[in-house]
């Protein structure tokens, strides 16, 4: 993957296509920041979430930024709109933490690394993952966090 698009359709191809997501948002972590690099499906209220939110509030997503760990939550403000709608039951948001070539999302970062973008999938009803899809999602963090990174890093060079 040389582009964003590249980056975005390999997520949708390999991650939001496999997991049956509705959506799908990958973001980058800059400057204090994130910023939307890509988005497939009904994204919009995700891209307003996401897009520019600073590192220092208490998302979902930059808990899960700052944990860096998988971090899947309950949609309180969807479900809100849909009156008799009990917890666990209404929309769900996995947030996804990219961590450059590093392979290994359920344990903290340690020795400098840091997350380099955040995939969030958006789902219209309960969904959990086994452990087998938990590893493949592991596995493509990894992958598409090297993939941000030397987007990234090609797009510096240009500059």
């Amino acid at each position: 993957a040389t582009t964003t698009d590249h980056v975005t359709a390999a997520a949708r191809f390999c991650v939001m296509a496999p997991f049956q997501a509705r959506a799908m948002v990958l973001s980058c972590v800059a400057e204090g920041r994130m910023w939307v690099l890509g988005h497939s499906g009904d994204t919009a209220g995700l891209v307003r979430e996401l897009h520019g939110s600073g590192l220092h509030t208490g998302t979902p997503a930059v808990r899960a930024v700052r944990g860096n760990t998988l971090l899947i939550t309950d949609d309180p403000g969807r479900r809100a709109s849909r009156p008799g709608t009990e917890p666990g039951t209404g929309p769900v948001t996995a947030h996804l933490p990219l961590v450059g070539s590093r392979h290994v999302v359920d344990v903290p970062v340690s020795g400098g690394r840091h997350v380099v973008g955040l995939c969030t999938l958006a789902y219209g009803g309960p969904r959990s993952f086994s452990p087998a899809e938990r590893a493949v999602l592991t596995m493509m963090a990894g992958l598409l966090g090297s993939a941000v990174e030397r987007v990234e890093l090609n797009a510096k060079r240009q500059a």
